[in-house]
């Protein structure tokens, strides 16, 4: 396989950001473990999903430069993907690296599951019992469709918290505040794909207004109260909720497999569209968090 020069790989800006100042003690064995164990399943998929990438841009018309250059910036993702975290450096005891944010990255992703819970587990904790988690779906569809209807859902959703949010201010009630995820999933059996939004919010009567309002605006797109979900959180929701937006394994009768192609379509189709956003609340100011580095040692889920 051969390896792009330095000048091939770029990061990408509209990547979520983290910060990653410590690194990771060499006395942590634990996590430096997991983190070869993902690095090594990473690097795989990187170089088939460059492959991909590469083929893609190929089978582009000529006269369409827009497409071959939006595949190539992909091949630059795909390999700064591949490159993430290789070389490693070990200063004052700790182990330092650089890091390509990209979201389908393996290593990346556990450490931004890592930082989100870092940060909003505190506000989560101040909601007690009063939590519930929410499942938002739509029918599955092909890959063509993906991106615009992952951005029509985004419009609803953003329409109906804020529909919810002037009938909280007219009754003079608490703000609504909650977390929302998004997620997408590939089907092997049926060959198509799954957007969908999970919730956690504080209050019932929030979490059963958003799913009836949802119902209500989606009936254009067949959704059915079925398939939607309320249900109390506990402890662990929110670890779920901070998880990778799409599953990288997938499982079929026989057996688990990743399928690249439709890595690569959900990758797509995501690009430039927020997958976590919280509302109804803010996040301490920078300073007064003891949260604005992070120690690698601290395990994601």
């Amino acid at each position: 396989q051969n390896q792009p020069n330095k000048g091939d790989c770029s990061c990408s800006k509209d990547e979520d950001d983290f910060s990653l100042n410590k690194g990771t003690s060499l006395k942590d064995k634990k996590p430096l473990r997991n983190r070869a164990k993902r690095k090594y399943l990473a690097t795989s998929l990187a170089l088939n999903l460059v492959n991909i990438a590469k083929a893609n841009r190929d089978k582009a018309p000529k006269e369409d430069k827009k497409k071959y250059n939006e595949e190539q910036a992909n091949v630059r993702r795909y390999w700064n993907m591949y490159h993430c975290s290789r070389k490693l450096e070990a200063i004052n005891g700790r182990i330092k690296g650089e890091y390509c944010r990209n979201r389908l990255c393996l290593v990346c992703n556990s450490i931004r599951t890592a930082v989100l819970m870092n940060k909003y587990n505190p506000i989560i904790e101040s909601w007690g019992d009063d939590m519930y988690l929410v499942t938002l779906t739509r029918p599955n569809m092909k890959g063509y469709l993906l991106k615009d209807a992952i951005k029509e859902m985004g419009l609803i959703l953003n329409k109906i918290r804020l529909r919810i949010k002037k009938q909280l201010q007219r009754s003079n009630s608490p703000p609504m505040q909650g977390l929302r995820k998004f997620e997408c999933t590939y089907n092997p059996k049926r060959c198509d794909f799954h957007p969908h939004y999970h919730l956690l919010v504080k209050g019932q009567a929030n979490a059963i207004s958003i799913v009836e309002k949802w119902l209500k605006d989606t009936k254009h797109l067949g959704t059915t109260r079925t398939a939607q979900d309320i249900r109390k959180a506990n402890k662990g929701a929110s670890k779920e909720l901070f998880k990778y937006f799409t599953k990288i394994i997938s499982s079929t009768d026989k057996e688990k497999r990743i399928f690249c192609d439709s890595l690569d379509v959900i990758f797509k189709a995501i690009r430039g569209i927020r997958t976590f956003q919280s509302f109804g609340f803010k996040l301490p100011k920078e300073g007064n968090r003891k949260t604005d580095t992070f120690d690698l040692s601290i395990e994601a889920p």
